[in-house]
């Protein structure tokens, strides 16, 4: 047996039910006439789109369902309907990525543009008091408002802590420091940013 009819059984064996291949089988030792490629084709195409063999034998009657299956196992339709889904599942997929990497991007753009248009009010007010500064712009108006900035603060320095990376020349505090950062260890990371800030708008 050649390695094609040995192909052939085994996708016999594989994809058709049992009664499906005793006819295929009868089928094969009446020797019948080859289907032209075209249309074996057009059934496979039929088949891509999820097309039963009934299906595609009801759409063209002249031909029997066991010439249809013959085509089915003799060019491995199966196979090549595996292989493209599986090729429209990763061109989704990346789709799906780009789409997520797009919208991470509109996200940060949106919170740079939120910094630049009410940072410099919000610092205005902090120095002079004067409240006309924060109309229009971001302010905490109740007990709620000032919890769920604390929350996104908190999480913000959490994130920050997991994504900073220790490198070999890196100091360690000294033992005081290390004790004063563990008797409040928020308040430190509260105070720390301040000062990051104060330091970048001195330069």
């Amino acid at each position: 047996m050649t390695i094609r009819k040995q192909k052939v059984r085994e996708n016999i064996e594989n994809y058709l039910s049992e009664s499906d291949a005793l006819a295929l089988n009868a089928y094969i030792k009446t020797k019948p006439p080859a289907i032209p490629l075209t249309v074996a084709r057009s059934f496979y195409e039929l088949f891509l789109t999820g097309s039963s063999i009934e299906e595609i034998q009801e759409i063209n009657p002249s031909y029997p369902k066991e010439s249809i299956n013959f085509c089915r196992v003799a060019y491995d339709w199966d196979e090549g309907y595996h292989n493209t889904m599986i090729s429209i599942q990763n061109r989704i997929a990346s789709k799906v990525i780009k789409a997520q990497v797009e919208a991470a991007a509109l996200y940060a753009d949106t919170i740079s543009v939120a910094n630049k248009q009410h940072g410099l009010a919000l610092k205005k007010y902090l120095q002079t008091g004067d409240e006309s500064y924060l109309k229009g712009s971001i302010a905490i108006k109740s007990v709620s408002q000032l919890a769920q900035a604390v929350n996104g603060l908190q999480s913000l320095l959490k994130e920050s802590e997991l994504q900073e990376v220790p490198t070999a020349r890196r100091v360690q505090a000294p033992a005081e420091e290390i004790e004063v950062e563990s008797v409040d260890a928020s308040l430190t990371a509260l105070e720390r940013i301040a000062r990051q800030k104060r330091e970048a708008d001195n330069k």
